[in-house]
């Protein structure tokens, strides 16, 4: 008798790369990442309305601004910082812009709660925050595309910025008309 031989060899693995590595962002699996910080956001949103409650105008700003700061970091951990960074900054100007103004407008709420009220009045940093929920809609626009996208508007032509021209219009009879 023959000796029986079993099926094909198991090809060796590729060694490690960064392209096949686990889905993994910061040593834990995406969804958990983007889980774990709209739970610390959730719980943000619950302590700033408390302290806001309570009268505590710089302890709500902290708080929001933690709770602005999670959310992104949700977005970073679901999607991947590479992939977050490469679309926020690849999408064109205005989308790049407006995720700038939402970060910066984060920490400038920030520095403001700790200068002295008579430099930056509790309006001022009202104002501050007021304009991050505006910046925050804007990125949020800017990200699906709505804002600032590179796409063009079918109504223009692609070699120029005109208008095209309108579809001829038919005139004459039409045969088979009741």
């Amino acid at each position: 008798m023959l000796p029986r031989m079993s099926a094909r060899p198991k090809p060796e693995e590729p060694p490690p790369s960064v392209f096949n590595l686990p889905d993994k962002c910061c040593g834990m699996p995406h969804w958990e990442g983007a889980l774990g910080c709209v739970v610390v956001s959730l719980f943000c949103t619950l302590i700033s309305g408390i302290t806001l409650n309570s009268g505590n105008f710089t302890g709500f700003a902290i708080i929001l601004c933690i709770d602005a700061a999670a959310g992104v970091l949700a977005c970073v951990f679901f999607f991947g910082p590479r992939k977050f960074c490469r679309s926020t900054f690849s999408n064109g100007w205005v989308r790049a812009s407006i995720a700038l103004a939402y970060w910066i407008s984060i920490v400038l709420t920030i520095a403001l709660v700790f200068v002295d009220r008579e430099v930056a009045p509790l309006n001022l940093i009202v104002l501050c925050l007021v304009l991050q929920k505006l910046l925050w809609a804007l990125n949020l626009a800017a990200s699906c595309g709505c804002i600032g996208s590179k796409r063009k508007n079918s109504e223009y032509t692609s070699s120029t910025n005109t208008k095209a021209p309108p579809a001829p219009v038919r005139t004459g009879s039409v045969s088979g008309a009741i």
